[in-house]
């Protein structure tokens, strides 16, 4: 008995598609080159009040893009070739990763409570930008109320007695 290696796998059963030579490995899979990004991103830049509908429209926009990925792939690959075709994705992947590094802040350690402060106040470029500038720094600002709410309730007590 024969087993189906392809399920679960970008591929199509058109025999003119198992003629083509696969890709280079610098190529990589198409389908999830960029997927656990798309999933990443919005859950983070969107804050508690509008997280949900972000969400659901990144992702309704996610899998939007991945129908017309799966319904041009076996027209393209009969026209262009296939290794022609994973060129788009590879381009597609490389101006991604300038996107990411050039336009979105670093979310590295930040609480989600800063995230609106963080991408309202984040210049366009980030790439050399003075991080400090646009930190909203809360856990620094929820201590000095702290210290505040002490400190006055230290004084009234002294001044009760």
């Amino acid at each position: 008995m024969h087993a189906d290696r392809s399920v679960g796998k970008c591929s199509t059963n058109h025999p003119q598609h198992h003629q083509s030579n696969p890709p280079p490995p610098l190529f990589g899979n198409p389908c999830d080159s960029q997927l656990p990004t798309y999933r990443i991103i919005p859950a983070e830049i969107f804050d508690t009040h509008t997280r949900s509908k972000g969400v659901s429209i990144a992702t309704m926009v996610s899998f939007a893009f991945n129908t017309m990925i799966g319904q041009v792939t076996d027209i393209a690959i009969q026209n262009i070739g296939g290794w022609r075709y994973f060129i788009v994705f590879t381009v597609c992947n490389f101006t991604n990763a300038v996107f990411f590094w050039l336009v979105l802040p670093e979310t590295k350690q930040i609480p989600l409570e800063e995230m609106n402060y963080l991408f309202t106040n984040a210049p366009w470029i980030v790439v050399g930008a003075d991080k400090s500038k646009y930190r909203a720094n809360l856990g620094q600002d929820l201590e000095r109320r702290a210290a505040e709410v002490r400190e006055k309730g230290v004084h009234e007590e002294e001044y009760h007695e």
